[in-house]
């Protein structure tokens, strides 16, 4: 048992939380010790925080490339890659793609479910955001669209 939680038991405390990140924190709370994905210790791969889901690294990124059967998921993740860092709304990707909105739903739903399976923790390569109406808005960063393209990256200068 860690110090911390030696000291404060049981005991309810208020944590100031900024407010684009109190989702996050309630995921955290309400999954079991180790399983969402961490920041990876110094000395290992480059990884990069999404918003809202947790860390991905290229080795994630090509994994989740090599094993997803979602074809309607899988080409809203090249749409997303390729306007990166813009964002995608999704009723612009249905009507250019013909992806029935329906099916693209359930596979994000499946998409979920895979990840959760590979990675042990719900977690997506693009981050979502909900607008007018509640339509949904995903957008992917940079780096993780190139990884995700399998584009070259930028190597650290040692």
């Amino acid at each position: 048992m860690s110090e911390v939680s030696e000291r404060v038991g049981s005991e309810i405390v208020m944590v100031p939380v900024r407010a684009d990140r109190l989702e996050e924190v309630y995921r955290l709370l309400g999954s079991p010790p180790g399983s969402l994905p961490s920041a990876p210790s110094s000395g290992t791969a480059a990884s990069i925080d999404v918003p809202g889901q947790g860390f991905w690294t290229a080795e994630m990124v090509a994994k989740l490339k090599r094993t997803l059967r979602l074809a309607a998921v899988a080409g809203l993740l090249d749409a997303v890659a390729a306007a990166a860092p813009n964002e995608v709304g999704m009723q612009d990707f249905v009507r250019s793609s013909g992806v029935e909105s329906n099916r693209l739903r359930a596979q994000l739903g499946a998409l979920t479910k895979h990840v959760a399976r590979t990675f042990n923790a719900k977690v997506w390569p693009m981050s979502v955001r909900y607008g007018e109406g509640g339509q949904a808005f995903y957008a992917m960063d940079p780096t993780i669209a190139r990884w995700w393209l399998g584009e070259p990256t930028e190597q650290p200068e040692l």
